[in-house]
């Protein structure tokens, strides 16, 4: 596990430096797991791509934060984020 939060790591340290291939990779890999728990929730897809930029917003904040230290993957980041902004 914590080679993949290594691997996660840098992944956030390219997105921080405005890497938009990171950017894109986050999005690509995690935006369908997200989508697919809104769906089951009663939300659209339209829904899901606005709650998942808000969690892609978050986390790029959190990037951009040298004291952040990643404890879980992205996806689950991302995706507890996603239903925190989902239930507000």
């Amino acid at each position: 596990m914590q080679g993949v939060i290594n691997i996660e790591q840098q992944l956030l340290t390219a997105m921080a430096a405005g890497d938009h291939k990171a950017t894109n990779q986050v999005y690509q890999q995690h935006f369908p797991v997200v989508k697919g728990w809104m769906i089951k929730k009663g939300g659209s897809v339209a829904d899901a791509a606005d709650i998942f930029q808000e969690a892609m917003v978050v986390l790029y904040g959190k990037a951009q934060d040298r004291d952040f230290r990643l404890t879980s993957t992205i996806g689950t980041y991302l995706m507890a984020v996603s239903k925190h902004l989902w239930y507000k």
